[in-house]
């Protein structure tokens, strides 16, 4: 049976949501007996969120090489080199180390390069260097022998970019169900120190980044006219700036930003809301799936999704019926959202989103497939 090499910068749940992903997917490929030896860095890129861009990148440039170098002395023709598309420039080397080594090349996409620098607001998509770099990304991302995508959006961007659907398959994000309790909001010890138990709590909880959406939130805030509604943010990110200074302009309104949050704080964070607030920038469909969804359902909480209608998120809340959906680029209906979830009987949702997640979108349901997949493959 071949080797499979897993080449991740993160590869524990202790660092972030990425290692946290990867150590399950890798816990499951052992547990079903294939051979799986982990190529990691002995210590993984700090957080870069507050750097600049040319910091980053620079972070970025020397993890793949790393990484690269870790693979090319280790991965064996024949052998399966099991991979993430972060640092993105390891995915260049990969597909040119693939040509030398002739491994077999599996891809874990969680994001798509370089068309998520477009609602980002780094690159212009008329522009040349975007052009360029598409043209790079759409030979490298064709020419893994298999794409794990983590929605049906996605995988429609991926077959279209890489013109084989054949070679994709949709398996969603995982979380383990029995790792994250469901706990009332009125016992948040968060909840209390701001006293915002009779409040509705809306929660953004993790990666406040450029493609997150976070300026459209605040836009839809400023709308929202209900004395009841509450707003937490817990989390970091290149958008902090914008949320702290948010907070310092409207001190009228309930409205906080926590901070981070250590990992085994987690659960009583995902707690301390009645409605997850799961957005991405407008232009994003197809190039993220926030897995911070996945977590808000194994705590028990509606999510209110503001993306694209047919997103992989906004279709599982509505598939499920558990939370309410809104297109991004519209912040007078978010608002009027928000207001008119203020007026229910939030009672009617619970159970619904732990129910949905154990039945479908649990670690068990999805690392099965993903396992499966690569064992009938390697058959």
């Amino acid at each position: 049976m071949s080797k499979i090499w897993v080449v991740s910068e993160y590869t524990s749940s202790k660092q972030n949501s990425t290692g946290y992903f990867w150590e399950k997917a890798i816990h499951q490929l052992k547990s079903d007996g294939l051979q799986v030896d982990v190529l990691t860095l002995k210590e993984a890129v700090k957080n870069t969120t507050k750097k600049s861009i040319v910091e980053r990148a620079g972070a970025k440039l020397m993890a793949a090489a790393k990484l690269a170098w870790a693979t090319g002395r280790k991965a064996q023709k024949g052998d399966i080199v099991f991979s993430g598309t972060n640092p993105e420039t390891l995915l260049f080397v990969l597909a040119l180390l693939r040509k030398l080594i002739r491994f077999r090349w599996y891809v874990l996409v969680h994001d798509v390069f370089p068309e998520n620098l477009v609602p980002a607001g780094i690159l212009k998509k008329e522009s040349v260097y975007f052009r360029i770099l598409k043209t790079i990304f759409d030979w490298v991302y064709a020419q893994p022998d298999r794409l794990f995508v983590i929605g049906r959006d996605m995988k429609e961007l991926v077959d279209e970019k890489t013109g084989n659907p054949a070679r994709s398959f949709f398996v969603h994000n995982w979380v383990d169900a029995d790792q994250i309790f469901s706990l009332a909001k009125k016992k948040s010890k968060l909840i209390k120190s701001l006293g915002w138990e009779e409040k509705t709590v809306f929660q953004f909880f993790g990666n406040m980044g450029r493609v997150q959406g976070i300026p459209n939130i605040l836009r839809a805030i400023d709308q929202v006219s209900s004395e009841r509604a509450a707003f937490l943010f817990i989390g970091a990110g290149a958008c902090v700036d914008l949320v702290s200074k948010y907070k310092k302009e409207n001190p009228e309104k309930s409205f906080h930003y926590f901070g981070e949050l250590p990992q085994e704080q987690k659960n009583e964070g995902l707690a301390a809301c009645d409605v997850a607030l799961i957005s991405l920038e407008p232009g994003m469909y197809g190039l993220g799936v926030p897995s911070k969804a996945y977590f808000s359902m194994a705590a028990d909480r509606p999510i209110l999704a503001v993306m694209d209608a047919r997103s992989e998120i906004s279709l599982t809340v509505e598939e499920n019926d558990i939370g309410w959906s809104c297109e991004a680029d519209n912040p007078e209906k978010i608002a009027r959202t928000i207001d008119l979830i203020c007026n229910m009987d939030l009672s009617r949702y619970e159970g619904r989103s732990k129910k949905a997640l154990q039945e479908k979108y649990s670690s068990t349901v999805a690392l099965t497939k993903l396992s499966g997949l690569m064992q009938a493959d390697m058959a």
